[in-house]
């Protein structure tokens, strides 16, 4: 399923008495220029409103409520079906710091955001989806979840009990990408997955800048992994299919001031990922026209762990959040996703084939006999178990071979009967055919004889039918 990525662009409600220079429609932003020191010497051109266009632009109204449920319901919603039908997918909110990024994926306790809007219908959605299943279809259904921050290049699990864990980021041999090391967390209901959520939020990294009183430091990622298997008892068919999908709050780009080192240091991390997040989205949207561009996603560990999402297999939204006061940040961001909007992803269905299952069992077969071997030296009950174990395959083995030989003992018997039968049938009827029947009674020994040899003849015949009978069966 190749479709490009959806990109919406939410504006954000006014804050102070600055001019407002940003205003949406259903699917038009204009940004206009307000801000005449900027534009003192530009030419007549320049002040003209410039206008973009995406799949979805949400403009703020007097209820918060309305402005986040709309989001959800027009944006979002397709997503969660994606992700049940066995699709990956990803929404990642993009823009500047203050921009309302954080609100719109996470809320707060009054509005619900993108996250648990998303984890909430999730569970809900599949319970309406099978609660119709007939006796003969059982479905398994299993959810985990992790959370992580990417902090100055470090991937910091955020659902880790205890001391901040830094995990490394791994690759597949299918090149597709894992954080190695991640808590993930089996999750069986909506309260679950939430209490997940406000925990991972809990230890985000976030610090007051001048833009903003609680600015994200780091990326935070939510990841969502799903698992179903369908079986239908009554034909034996098995399907099963995993899916996962990525819920991204971006660090806000910003400009560095002098301030604080460490806070220096976070801008500096933070515009670096985001600059190379640009170069990786320019290159993928000019990939129609370049065949194989060489895109750098190892240069951040933000486009590396969002590499499938970026340029591969995904189902993937973006959403652009703008300031309506700040006129060359929200420029610079609806630039940005007017780009993003031109890349192209390729959706594919995860559904495990026979030979992945196999090779699936036999994977986990190993780590089971791994943890067997661990525990050998200090469960000597484990020792015991396993010496039962092998004398019960050792006795196996000798039995299969046993049966064996027995079956080629009883074939070779019922050769040679049939072998002996039919010697037996061509000699009698070798001296049947040698007299003449019609002169018999001159030669009373030879008709007895003859007539010994054919009641011989008949009594082994029905004994070797017998026993022929008896072996074929």
């Amino acid at each position: 399923m190749s479709d490009r990525i959806k990109v919406a662009v939410r504006v954000r409600s006014p804050q102070g008495n600055g001019p407002i220079v940003c205003r949406a429609s259903s699917d038009t932003v204009s940004l206009i220029n307000d801000d005449k020191k900027s534009f003192r010497i530009s030419s007549p051109q320049k002040k003209a409103a410039k206008e973009f266009t995406y799949d979805y632009c949400f403009s703020p109204t007097n209820s918060i409520a309305q402005d986040q449920a709309e989001i959800y319901e027009k944006l979002i919603r397709g997503y969660v079906l994606h992700t049940l039908e066995g699709y990956n997918s990803c929404i990642l909110a993009y823009g500047q710091t203050g921009s309302g990024k954080t609100f719109t994926m996470m809320g707060d306790q009054n509005h619900e955001g993108v996250v648990p809007r998303f984890c909430r219908e999730l569970f809900e959605v599949f319970h309406i989806c099978h609660q119709d299943d007939s006796n003969e279809l059982t479905t398994e259904f299993q959810v985990k979840c992790s959370s992580f921050e990417i902090y100055n290049e470090q991937v910091i699990d955020l659902l880790s009990s205890g001391s901040q864990k830094r995990c490394k980021i791994r690759e597949r041999a299918d090149k597709s990408t894992f954080v190695e090391g991640l808590e993930e967390v089996d999750v069986a209901n909506v309260d679950e997955i939430i209490e997940c959520i406000h925990r991972g939020n809990e230890n985000r990294t976030v610090r007051s800048t001048h833009m903003n009183q609680e600015s994200s430091r780091s990326h935070a990622v939510f990841h969502i992994s799903v698992y179903q298997k369908e079986t239908d008892s009554k034909t034996g068919t098995v399907v099963e299919c995993r899916s996962t999908c990525k819920l991204v709050d971006l660090a806000g780009s910003e400009r560095l001031g002098s301030g604080d080192t460490k806070m220096k240091h976070e801008g500096t991390s933070i515009n670096k990922s985001l600059s190379t997040l640009g170069r990786v989205i320019s290159l993928l949207a000019e990939a129609d026209r370049h065949k194989s561009p060489l895109v750098p996603y190892r240069e951040s560990a933000l486009t590396w762990i969002l590499k499938e999402n970026l340029g591969g297999n995904s189902n993937t939204c973006l959403i652009a959040c703008v300031s309506p006061e700040n006129y060359h940040e929200s420029l610079s961001t609806l630039r940005y996703a007017s780009l993003t909007k031109r890349v192209r992803t390729s959706a594919t269905l995860n559904s495990l084939s026979h030979i992945e299952q196999m090779e699936d069992l036999k994977s986990k077969l190993r780590e089971l006999q791994k943890m067997v071997n661990d525990k050998k030296s200090t469960n000597p009950g484990q020792h015991i178990l396993e010496k039962r174990v092998e004398d019960i395959q050792r006795t196996n083995f000798f039995l299969e071979q046993r049966m064996a030989k027995e079956a080629q003992i009883s074939a070779q018997v019922l050769q040679t009967a049939q072998q002996e039968r039919d010697a037996l049938a061509w000699i009698t009827l070798h001296i049947i055919e040698s007299f003449d029947w019609g002169q018999a009674e001159s030669n009373h020994e030879i008709c007895n004889r003859s007539s010994q040899l054919q009641k011989a003849f008949e009594e082994d015949l029905s004994f070797f039918d017998d026993a022929f009978q008896k072996y074929c069966a």
